[in-house]
């Protein structure tokens, strides 16, 4: 009886050891890792800083941006969700999706600055929506401006799929 309590006590021990390992390595292994929002920061030129480095600092807020908010579009139209979106959702979505481009005023490259006047207008139509075929099909389409940004600007393959919605994504894809 002892033999089997000790037996238990170490296999219990050795499964335990294992899944805290799997659980913690695997967001590694496979190439996921936490989504967080980046504050847009001050992007005015202070002295000693050179056009590169103010650059940086606005693609910096601009990644992150983009995989939030795909991430999130993601949550709110996947497996099928798109066919009946929750609109309360669909339209603070928007809201946030306005005010964070307001917030970054993104001053870069000509083609992402189109490809967020576009997101904005997509944004702006899908804040009042309320269901029916074209604020679908505006809301699938804001969606892959996300995930063909995303898949670019964050090297993240996703399920595969690139939509070339975007100017700024076809103009710096490499495959």
């Amino acid at each position: 009886m002892k033999n089997k309590v000790i037996w238990l006590l170490f296999w219990t021990i050795i499964v335990g050891a294992v899944s805290w390992c799997a659980y913690t390595v695997t967001p590694y292994v496979f190439g996921d890792k936490p989504i967080q929002a980046t504050e847009p920061s001050s992007t005015s030129k202070k002295p000693g800083m050179d056009e590169q480095e103010v650059s940086l600092i606005e693609y910096g807020s601009t990644t992150g941006f983009i995989e939030t908010y795909h991430h999130m579009l993601n949550e709110l139209t996947g497996w099928g969700r798109i066919n009946n979106p929750d609109w309360d959702e669909v339209h603070s979505t928007a809201q946030q999706v306005m005010e964070k481009l307001d917030a970054i005023q993104y001053k870069g490259d000509s083609d992402l600055q189109q490809d967020f006047q576009d997101i904005y207008k997509l944004a702006k139509e899908l804040e009042t929506a309320n269901g029916g075929f074209f604020p679908k099909n505006n809301l699938r389409k804001l969606h892959r401006y996300f995930h063909d940004l995303d898949a670019v600007m964050n090297y993240n393959r996703g399920d595969g799929n690139y939509y070339k919605i975007t100017k700024w994504g076809e103009a710096n894809r490499n495959n």
